[in-house]
C-alpha cells in the first residue's frame, strides 16, 4: 500500500473513531468525548474495518467496470453484425482489382506478363467472373483462370473459390501483348 493510501486510511479511521465517539456520547453521555477514550486496539479494529470496506468497494467497482466493458463489447459486436446484415451489397465491383505487369522475362521469344487478381472487400468473394474476350493463353494454370463453361468471353477465376482480402490469385503467361481482363461478376460471402 502506498504512503498516500496509508495516510488516507489513518485519517479516515480517526474521523470514523471521532464520529463513533460522538454518536455514542450523544446517545448516553452529555459530556463531550475525549479521543483518548478510544483505545489503540479499537482504532486498529476500526481501521481494519474501513480498509476491508474499501477493498470490498474496490472489488465491486472493478467487477462492475468489467461487466460494463463486456456489455459494451457485446453491444458493439451486435451493432457491427446488424450493419453488415442490413447492407445488401457489402462489396463493390471496384473491390475486385486486376493488375497486369510485364515481368521482364522472355519465354519462347515472347514477353512474360503477371496478372494479380485481388479482393479489397472485407468479405471474401467467390465465383469471380471476368470478361476475357481474348481467351486464356495456353500454359496458364486452369485452377487460376479458365473459360467459363458455355459462356463466350467470360472466365472463372480460382475455380470459383473465394478470394480473400490480402490473398490474391496470381498467374503468369507469355504473349505478344497483355490479354484484356475486366470484372464481370462476383458473389460476396460474408460470415454472419
Amino acid at each position: 500500500m502506498t504512503t498516500k493510501a496509508t495516510t488516507l486510511l489513518l485519517l479516515l479511521a480517526a474521523a470514523a473513531a471521532a464520529l463513533l465517539c460522538h454518536v455514542h456520547v450523544a446517545g448516553e453521555d452529555p459530556e463531550p468525548c475525549d479521543p483518548s477514550d478510544i483505545t489503540i486496539a479499537t482504532r486498529v479494529k476500526q481501521t481494519h474495518q474501513i480498509t476491508s470496506s474499501i477493498t470490498t468497494m474496490t472489488t465491486k467497482a472493478t467487477t462492475l467496470l468489467l461487466l460494463l466493458a463486456a456489455a459494451a463489447a457485446a453491444l458493439l459486436c451486435h451493432v457491427h453484425v446488424a450493419v453488415a446484415a442490413a447492407d445488401p451489397e457489402p462489396c463493390d465491383p471496384s473491390d475486385i482489382t486486376i493488375a497486369t505487369v510485364k515481368t521482364g522475362r522472355v519465354v519462347g521469344g515472347l514477353p512474360e506478363f503477371q496478372v494479380t487478381i485481388g479482393n479489397e472487400c472485407s468479405c471474401p468473394e467467390g465465383d469471380v467472373v471476368l470478361s476475357c474476350p481474348d481467351g486464356v493463353p495456353a500454359g496458364v494454370d486452369r485452377s487460376k483462370i479458365h473459360a467459363a463453361g458455355g459462356s463466350d468471353g467470360l472466365c472463372l477465376v480460382n475455380d470459383g473459390l473465394q478470394i480473400v482480402k490480402g490473398s490474391p490469385v496470381v498467374f503468369t503467361y507469355a504473349a505478344s501483348a497483355p490479354i484484356s481482363l475486366a470484372f464481370d461478376n462476383a458473389t460476396p460471402r460474408c460470415q454472419r
